[in-house]
């Protein structure tokens, strides 16, 4: 019969391996920097086991629980409202940006069920308050649809009515002198002003 030990060891693997297929590259460091801290190892270590080409130094390390109890219930709420395993919620994702990974730990820890929508939009917000220079894309408005009008052959446009009245006589446009026009006495070069 196995011990709560080795019960508590395949239930960290469990974990570990969902975080490893659906988790995004944030949780995945997250993961890794835990099994880090809680392993005591340094970082020039890692690198020189990384560097001898011997067994991963990390698959050998236990992670914290808080974390891995944080990424479970993280993943199990994604998935439950179907969303993409990314970070940011905006459409043009921000880099160093995780507000949807933050607004999913507060809505696994809070005792509502949350709907996608409200998740999604509790995100964006938070967003917007991180990151109030960053503007969000134009709403281009849909142009409705126009009315296919029966086929018919172009009506040609006739003359323009004449006008009547007073508006019948020569109209006299104001114009100012130009440097080309005649004039009493000829402009000069030395005169225009360009």
């Amino acid at each position: 019969m196995p011990d709560e030990l080795a019960i508590r060891a395949a239930e960290r693997a469990k974990i570990e391996a969902a975080v490893a297929e659906h988790g995004t590259a944030g949780e995945l460091f997250d993961l890794a920097m835990s099994k880090v801290r809680r392993g005591c190892v340094t970082v020039h270590e890692l690198a020189a086991a990384h560097e001898e080409g011997g067994a991963d130094l990390l698959g050998r390390l236990d992670a914290d629980s808080g974390v891995l109890s944080r990424l479970a219930r993280r993943l199990e709420l994604r998935q439950r409202l179907g969303l993409d395993a990314k970070e940011c919620a905006s459409e043009q994702p921000t880099p160093g940006c995780n507000c949807l990974s933050d607004t999913l730990d507060l809505l696994a820890s809070s005792k509502r069920s949350p709907t996608r929508a409200k998740a999604l939009e509790a995100a964006r917000r938070l967003h917007r308050k991180r990151w109030p220079n960053r503007k969000p894309p134009p709403q281009l408005k849909p142009t409705p649809p126009r009315p296919i009008a029966e086929s018919k052959a172009p009506a040609k446009p006739g003359p323009p009515p004449e006008p009547k009245g007073e508006a019948a006589a020569a109209r006299v446009v104001g114009r100012t002198r130009r440097w080309y026009d005649d004039a009493e006495r000829p402009i000069r070069f030395f005169d225009m002003k360009f």
